[in-house]
C-alpha cells in the first residue's frame, strides 16, 4: 500500500517517540540559506537495511520506504479495502503480510522549508508554524550521508545547559544564537543518526 508523508505528518510520528525540539529560526542564525543543493549531495542512497532509497536532486530530498508489515490475518478489515488495497496484501497461513511503501519529502526549497551549510554540516529547517522549525544535520563523507536528529535526555540536558535555562517542555522551542548552536555541535548534537550509503 502507498502511503505518502509530508512534514506534518512525519512530526507526528516523531512526536509518537518522544519530545520533538524546535527553534525559533532557521539555524544557524545569520546564515544565509543556499538557493540549490550543492552538487556534491545529489545522487541516489539506500539506508542501512536497505528498506529505504534516497533521492536528492538540486531542488529537493525525498525517501522512498519499501517494506512488509507481518500481522494477525483476522487483524485486517478486507470489507473495508478496495480490490487496488488488497493487491499490497498478501496471506501465510494465519498472518498475513502488506507491502507498505512510504513516501517522505525531506526537503524541497519553498517558504516552509530552508537549507544552511554551516562547519561542513548541512542543515535542513522545516516549519513547523511561525515561530517554530524542526532541524536535521546531513553530513557526506566517503560515500556515507547521516541524518541527526536531536535525541534523548542527554541531548535535552545538554540543551539547557549551553541555553542558560530551563527548556520549557510544553513546547521544548529553543531560542539559539549561533556561538549557542556552534557550541551544541561540539557537545556531538543531533546524536540521533540514520545512515545512508550513495549507490549513484
Amino acid at each position: 500500500m502507498k502511503r505518502i508523508l509530508f512534514f506534518p505528518t512525519l512530526l507526528l510520528l516523531l512526536i509518537g517517540c518522544g519530545p520533538v525540539v524546535t527553534f525559533e529560526q532557521p539555524q544557524p542564525e545569520g546564515i544565509d540559506s543556499l538557493n540549490v543543493i550543492p552538487r556534491k549531495l545529489i545522487g541516489q542512497y539506500i539506508s542501512k537495511d536497505g528498506s529505504g532509497k534516497l533521492t536528492i536532486d538540486r531542488k529537493s530530498m525525498i525517501i522512498i520506504y519499501d517494506y512488509e508489515v507481518k500481522q494477525p490475518k483476522d487483524s485486517v478489515d478486507w470489507d473495508e479495502m478496495t480490490a487496488e488495497d488488497k493487491k499490497h496484501y498478501k496471506v501465510e497461513g494465519n498472518s498475513v503480510i502488506e507491502h507498505i511503501i512510504n513516501t517522505d519529502t525531506i526537503f524541497y526549497f519553498s517558504k516552509d522549508y530552508v537549507l544552511k551549510k554551516f562547519k561542513g554540516y548541512y542543515f535542513i529547517n522545516s516549519r513547523v508554524d511561525n515561530e517554530s522549525w524542526f532541524v536535521q544535520k546531513l553530513k557526506l563523507q566517503k560515500g556515507l550521508l547521516t541524518i541527526g536528529t536531536i535525541s534523548g535526555k542527554e541531548e535535552l540536558e545538554t540543551l539547557e545547559k549551553i541555553n542558560e535555562s530551563p527548556i520549557d517542555t510544553t513546547t521544548y522551542n529553543i531560542k539559539f544564537t549561533r556561538k549557542q548552536f556552534k557550541s551544541y555541535l561540539a557537545s556531538n548534537g543531533f546524536s540521533d543518526v540514520d545512515t545512508f550509503r550513495r549507490i549513484k
